[in-house]
């Protein structure tokens, strides 16, 4: 099949999604819906260049989502939706629940505005060790140095010649598809291929080639939520927050116990001892999942999100397995999209 009929299809599966949409909803009904956001960036931002086109919306498609949301369904806090499903699916009606990956500091500023504005409830997923510093996640990490090497370099089959120790360009050399010209699936694949390793191997290797590359980051650099932010959110009733790990390590890769209670439980301890409450939600980094890993969450949190996709049904939900649909302005930038994207089966 090539690309044009492909997208003929993928356009007209749109458009009879959005007309069906009503009928949709009327024949599934008691749901959960839980959509997951990671950052709201305005187009052409600075900090965008930086980042997979996969985890942004610019605020305006933002604030059109949360518009159209309130169209179609009641938002509810999350952990009020986990805590009275049973309630909830006896009124027949679909409910949805906004979360947000990671505490970008953009959450803070350009979503934060537009929630308060809809009155529309969220719960911003913490990576406890990363709050009030100048630290980022590694795909951020290897964006950039891959945008600094394309400045000097426009051929990509040469594109880390000038990096001079020989085990870190080899290990981005082997990330690398040259095959690929669509500057998004570049990106892509170098970070998927860049997942054969830990997440502790990787920043091993970008910590060199930052070094190298004399890329530093500083605190004016901030990308992540600080305490006087996270403590303003807090304050505004309409947000919570949940634990995603200390590191954000993916949970798959950690076998040793001590370390995965410093990631699952510690963490936990110590959101809440900063915010001062409870905290009873888990995220998955990456989506990944461990038995292991899954037993402890199940003892210290009530629930935990996946990155499955899906819709979650009220008089059966799996807690620790809860499915979500992730939103990104490429697959969700108008109505009819937005619309589509929702049932989860797009």
């Amino acid at each position: 099949m090539n690309a044009n009929l492909k997208k003929f299809l993928k356009r007209t599966a749109v458009k009879l999604f959005h007309l069906g949409s009503a009928v949709f909803w009327g024949f599934n009904r008691g749901n959960l819906i839980i959509l997951t956001y990671h950052r709201v960036l305005p187009d052409n931002s600075i900090e965008s260049r930086d980042e997979q086109p996969g985890m942004i919306v610019n605020p305006e498609t933002f604030d059109m989502h949360l518009r159209e949301l309130n169209k179609r369904f009641e938002i509810v806090d999350l952990e009020y939706a986990i805590n009275n499903s049973k309630l909830l699916a006896k009124t027949g009606k679909n409910y949805c629940a906004i979360t947000f990956d990671d505490g970008w500091k953009d959450n803070f500023d350009f979503a934060f505005p537009l929630l308060k504005k809809h009155n529309v409830p969220a719960t911003i997923f913490l990576v406890s060790s990363f709050i009030e510093t100048s630290n980022t996640f590694w795909p951020g990490r290897l964006i950039k140095i891959l945008n600094n090497l394309q400045s000097a370099s426009k051929d990509r089959s040469t594109l880390t010649s000038t990096l001079p120790d020989s085990e870190s360009k080899a290990w981005l050399t082997s990330c690398l598809d040259s095959t690929l010209s669509d500057p998004k699936l570049f990106v892509d694949a170098a970070i998927s291929n860049a997942k054969s390793l830990s997440d502790s191997a990787i920043n091993q290797h970008l910590d060199k080639i930052e070094e190298q590359l004399k890329l530093t980051r500083s605190p004016s650099d901030r990308v992540i939520l600080n305490w006087d932010e996270i403590d303003e959110l807090t304050q505004s009733k309409l947000i919570k927050f949940g634990c995603h790990t200390k590191h954000h390590t993916r949970i798959n890769h950690i076998n040793n116990k001590q370390l995965l209670k410093e990631e699952l439980v510690d963490s936990k301890h110590d959101l809440e001892k900063k915010l001062n409450t409870s905290v009873s939600l888990f995220c998955y980094p990456n989506g990944d999942q461990s038995t292991q890993a899954e037993q402890v969450i199940s003892e210290h949190y009530s629930a935990a999100v996946t990155t499955c996709k899906g819709l979650n049904k009220l008089n059966n939900l799996a807690p620790y397995t809860l499915k979500r649909i992730t939103m990104h302005q490429g697959g969700s930038y108008d109505a009819a999209r937005f619309s589509a994207k929702i049932t989860g089966r797009m």
